[in-house]
């Protein structure tokens, strides 16, 4: 199989996600068959995080590109359901809950599209991205600050102001939700925006974070550049900031969760492969 990149799935899908080589093929896998059951042909090119996946009934990939074309749905057949090229310079894409994807673009608000049509259901004034975090829960990210939003992206309580110049990651449990900063601390935060807790990684910083709802706790994966070497490793955290248990990852090149935190999917040096709940040894999906 290909080095794979990209990898994207909803946090509380199941099964399906979608992994994108350096640009344009994207795999979509079952992770209980553990094989692939699609190859789609996309417009999306590297950098941001361009590729999604809207599951469903009728699953959708949804890819965007920098330069042109803009942002395409696509079946899992592979063939082309619709295309938007009304803005360009497409930053990121995420599914969200009830078939609807999040574009946000370089300049201007994001957007809400339907997954299934490309009609755009509504503009997102002042907001640049959209994390999804459960399925009634977003993370609306501008310039400046952020702030949790509901099912129709309505901001819920006050603006939480930004430290860094983009958040990389965002996760929520019932009870608080935990969001990582370039070059900062894992903030942890109760739903009004108060800071319980801070993880913080001496030299690095977490790139990616799930709410692990069997174990009610905190899974991150953790970056530090030394010299010529870049170290992953995977943290388990409570609520209160503290390290349940680490262990390294090896050369990681991006991450995705599935089963509300159950499983992380990583496309790593060694091929893709998916670390389940409390276990340390990753099990194989293809190698490259």
């Amino acid at each position: 199989m290909p080095d794979i990149w990209h990898l994207a799935a909803p946090p509380w899908e199941g099964d399906l996600f979608v992994a994108g080589e350096f640009e344009r093929t994207a795999h979509v896998w079952s992770l209980g068959r553990r094989t692939p059951v699609a190859v789609v042909d996309t417009v999306f090119d590297p950098g941001g995080r361009r590729l999604a996946l809207v599951t469903g009934d009728t699953p959708v990939v949804v890819a965007g590109a920098w330069a042109r074309h803009g942002v395409c749905g696509y079946s899992l057949t592979g063939e082309p359901l619709w295309e938007d090229r009304t803005q360009s310079h497409v930053q990121d894409v995420t599914a969200l809950a009830h078939g609807r994807v999040a574009v946000g673009h370089a300049r201007g608000p994001a957007r809400v599209l339907d997954g299934s049509t490309g009609a755009e259901v509504r503009s997102l004034r002042g907001v640049s991205g959209v994390h999804a975090l459960t399925p009634t829960v977003s993370l609306l990210e501008s310039s400046a600050h952020y702030r949790l939003a509901d099912t129709e992206l309505e901001p819920l309580g006050r603006r939480i102001e930004l430290r860094s110049f983009a958040v990389l990651a965002a996760a929520a449990s019932a009870e608080h939700v935990a969001v990582a900063e370039a070059g900062g601390p894992l903030r942890i935060l109760d739903l009004d925006g108060t800071e319980r807790a801070a993880y913080a990684v001496p030299g690095g910083h977490v790139v990616s974070v799930a709410h692990d709802r069997a174990t009610g706790t905190w899974r991150a994966v953790t970056r530090v550049e030394r010299q010529d070497e870049v170290d992953h490793r995977h943290v388990r955290l409570s609520d209160d900031g503290e390290v349940l248990d680490e262990h390294p990852l090896g050369d990681v090149f991006d991450a995705t969760w599935l089963r509300d935190g159950g499983a992380l999917v990583l496309s790593s040096g060694i091929g893709l492969v998916v670390l389940d709940g409390h276990t340390k040894d990753a099990r194989l999906l293809a190698t490259p």
